[in-house]
């Protein structure tokens, strides 16, 4: 997986590289595809056949590659309630014997 927030020429640029001192590109038997998550939040699933040996691509050259936006289930008030928000307890006074 590789990330980016880097935008340059009106594209995102994302390094296909290892990290450290010194960037060294991925081999064919490291990757067979590189999933991106660019800084606008779109996702691309890129094969390592097209961009194999490159240190750095621009997306705006890869839109092919681009996945349609994802909407998973379950986004809105629930999703904070499983995050750790309270819920209402089910509890009331009146269930418990209250006024």
């Amino acid at each position: 997986m590789k990330t980016t927030t880097v935008r340059t020429q009106g594209s995102w640029k994302v390094y296909l590289s290892s990290t450290g001192k010194q960037r060294r590109t991925y081999k064919p038997d490291e990757s067979d595809d590189f999933f991106v998550i660019d800084g606008g939040v779109s996702i691309y699933l890129i094969p390592y056949a097209a961009v194999g040996g490159l240190q750095a691509i621009h997306l705006k050259a890869y839109e092919e590659y681009r996945l349609p936006p994802f909407v998973g289930p379950n986004l809105g008030a629930t999703s904070r309630s499983a995050a750790g928000r309270k819920e209402p307890r089910k509890d009331s006074a009146r269930g418990r014997g209250g006024a």
